[in-house]
Order: structure tokens, then sequence, then C-alpha cells
């Protein structure tokens, strides 16, 4: 009930621009433009070039590779989002029963 007396007060003293939604940020990025484009550019070379002894990257070792370079841990559910803005493909692995 205080924020209809909050929207109410805005309305009385500021009129109805007030009462417009306005953006006020949010969270801010893990990492910098610069950072990302770097990130970019190992995850092109390949997972052998960063130092890993396997061909193919998985989101452990994306998180790894950011964590040691950086210093930001990011969570490894999180990283297929970082990974499309990136402009990559995040594929999550289908398990197939032998039997």
């Amino acid at each position: 009930m205080s924020s209809l007396y909050v929207w109410l007060k805005a309305l009385l003293s500021e009129g109805l621009d007030s009462l417009k939604p306005r953006w006020r940020g949010g969270r801010p990025r893990k990492l910098t433009a610069r950072q990302r484009q770097q990130v970019s550019q190992w995850l092109k070379a390949g997972s052998q070039a960063a130092g890993y002894p396997c061909g193919c990257w998985s989101a452990l070792l994306v998180q790894d590779l950011i964590q040691r370079e950086f210093g930001v841990l990011y969570n490894a559910h999180y990283l297929c989002q970082l990974l499309k803005t990136l402009g990559f493909s995040y594929q999550k692995a289908h398990y197939v029963s032998i039997i």
C-alpha cells in the first residue's frame, strides 16, 4: 500500500511525467567490452591454444579461463548467455543410453 502513496505524492508534486517508468540501470557487466572481445578471440583460437589439454570447449573450461585471466567468477549456467552475446552457440550434451 505504501507504493500507492509514493505514486500519489509524485503525481501531486511533479505531475504526470513523474509516473512514467524510467530505466535506472541494472547490474553492471562483469567483463568490460575489451575483456569480452579477448574471451571471444580465445574461444576462436581453441581450448588447446588457451592451455587446456582437450580439443573442445565446455562451460567449465570457459568459466575457468575467465576466472584465471580476469579474476571474475561466472556461474556456469550463465555462460550460455555470455556466449550468445559474443556470437557463439552453446550446446548442451544429449545423453543416450547404450542399452
